[in-house]
């Protein structure tokens, strides 16, 4: 009887450590297998550093709230074998995974580090300092403070430029590749850099006009904004250079907008009383500097203008541009396409 008590005890005991390693694998397993939210699923960014442990892993998951407790996510990782699996990288996480969803992300195929980065042709400073705050690479005006920080150094070797000169047009439209978390001045010499690679072959030829490298900039750059279309760039260019040459105000809209800083398909009579010296309108000859960053196009455009007699031209909304040898003819064109009292 002794004996059989003895083991009935044994019997419980064993029971009931059995049921309480159940209870505390089922607990674990709960941990591991629920999400540390359900209702913030916000994404967020989470980067492992080159040879980081395992520990120092769960720690920065703990502390950026992705999982509990650190102590289940090393757990799960000692189950399934996996401490020598994490890939350093940048991932997406979020709250409402759990540990074996982060777990899989984690030991996959980091995020690329780098992002690729489009400058439009005719943007401005402006244009791309939001642009590359809109793609979170950078906190909006960083990078036109760097324009101005670094413009200095590079105004040394361009005798041309006059000494409110400012980084505008030298900021060539091209597709980047950058690190994501690339400051604003490494990708301001990206920019600068390639602009240096574009213009080089055409330094010769400007010389050997006469010309000077930010006259053409700022020319290119008037060109790049009025011109609908690339084909279109050699005669406006020759429109303008016509006017130069006889020392007529450029009467360019895209210079007003510049000054106003607003983006009007033609500006308001107000805009064009604006005393600034983009105001074509006011002030003759070429403005201080770019308004925009041109394409190669229009670069190309302002060293080789077409010679032809027009002095003006306008844009139909619907339609090429209409170019005028004189006022006479501009009017007709302007009573036929814009203010609609003529024949279409």
């Amino acid at each position: 009887m002794k004996n059989y008590n003895a083991k009935l005890k044994i019997l419980t005991i064993a029971l009931s450590l059995f049921f309480v390693a159940l209870l505390i694998f089922g607990y674990i397993e709960w941990q591991i297998r629920r999400p540390f939210s359900t209702s913030d699923l916000r994404a967020k960014e989470f980067t492992i550093a080159e040879g980081e442990s395992v520990d120092a892993i769960a720690s920065n998951l703990e502390e950026q709230d992705l999982i509990s407790d650190k102590r289940y996510f090393k757990i799960y990782v000692w189950q399934k074998g996996l401490a020598k699996s994490f890939q350093a990288g940048d991932f997406t996480l979020c709250s409402g995974f759990n540990i074996p969803q982060i777990a899989k992300i984690l030991t996959g195929k980091p995020e690329s580090r780098e992002a690729d980065i489009t400058i439009i042709e005719g943007w401005d400073r402006r244009d791309i300092d939001q642009y590359l705050g809109e793609k979170k690479l950078i906190i909006l005006g960083d990078f036109i403070a760097a324009t101005q920080k670094m413009q200095g150094s590079i105004f040394e070797n361009i005798a041309s430029a006059p000494a409110e000169a400012s980084l505008e047009g030298f900021l060539f439209p091209d597709t980047y590749r950058v690190y994501k978390d690339a400051k604003p001045d490494e990708i301001l010499k990206k920019m600068l850099a390639n602009f240096q690679d574009k213009i080089n072959p055409l330094l010769p030829e400007i010389e050997k006009q006469n010309k000077n490298l930010y006259e053409i900039l700022t020319l290119a750059s008037i060109v790049e904004k009025e011109a609908a279309k690339a084909g279109e760039m050699p005669l406006i260019a020759g429109v303008f250079n016509n006017r130069l040459l006889l020392g007529r105000p450029l009467e360019s809209d895209a210079t007003v907008n510049y000054a106003t800083g607003k983006k009007l398909r033609q500006p308001i009579y107000d805009d064009l009383q604006t005393d600034s010296r983009y105001n074509t309108y006011r002030y003759a000859g070429l403005p201080p500097g770019p308004i925009c960053n041109p394409s190669l196009a229009a670069i190309l455009a302002a060293i080789s203008p077409e010679a032809t007699d027009y002095l003006y031209f306008l844009h139909p909304e619907n339609g090429g541009t209409v170019f005028a040898k004189n006022l006479e003819e501009h009017k007709r064109n302007r009573e036929q396409y814009l203010d609609g009292t003529g024949d279409e």
